[in-house]
């Protein structure tokens, strides 16, 4: 884990260097609603791509992801700067763990209900759509993401999520 974190530190602070477009530097800051609820941050490298990443904070669970932005199309005739985007990268979350239901273990988790929760590590592939108004100095989003996550007993999730991102 350790490794992982030493490499996305040094990817996004390396961000400047491989950054050649007019977009170059804009850097959004926002609150994203859903899945997951929390900070949303994103570093523009041209027109069409994007580095994202969030930090679910208002759960007791961990959740983090980082994804790279490919804005594929360009809405035509309307008044903000609207794309459709599609990502991928990675997800961690703490997550339920599955209860295994046979046996008097399983009656006792039950009737206690404590829940119990695991870290996953997984695949984040988001497609959604954006907005960019108020002089280039707002966006506001929606997307569908779906969550591969790699472990023993792999699960697909679908999420929704929707929020707001100020650029400096």
């Amino acid at each position: 884990m350790t490794r992982l974190l030493l490499v996305l530190l040094i990817f996004f602070y390396s961000l400047p260097i491989f950054s050649q477009s007019s977009t170059s530097g804009k850097f959004g800051l926002g609150l994203s609603l859903f899945y997951p609820t929390g900070i949303t941050g994103k570093y523009f490298l041209s027109d069409k791509t994007a580095i994202e990443g969030n930090l679910g904070l208002f759960s007791k669970r961990t959740y983090l992801h980082a994804v790279f932005l490919y804005n594929f199309y360009k809405v035509p005739s309307s008044s903000a700067n609207t794309n459709l985007y599609i990502g991928g990268g990675l997800v961690f979350h703490e997550r339920k763990k599955k209860r295994n239901r046979s046996g008097l273990k399983s009656l006792n988790r039950f009737f206690n209900n404590n829940d119990e929760y695991e870290s996953s590590m997984g695949i984040r592939v988001p497609i959604g759509i954006s907005a960019i108004v108020l002089e280039n100095k707002l966006e506001l989003f929606g997307e569908l993401p779906l969550h591969i996550y790699l472990q023993d007993d792999d699960q697909i999730d679908i999420g929704f999520s929707l929020g707001a991102r100020y650029y400096f």
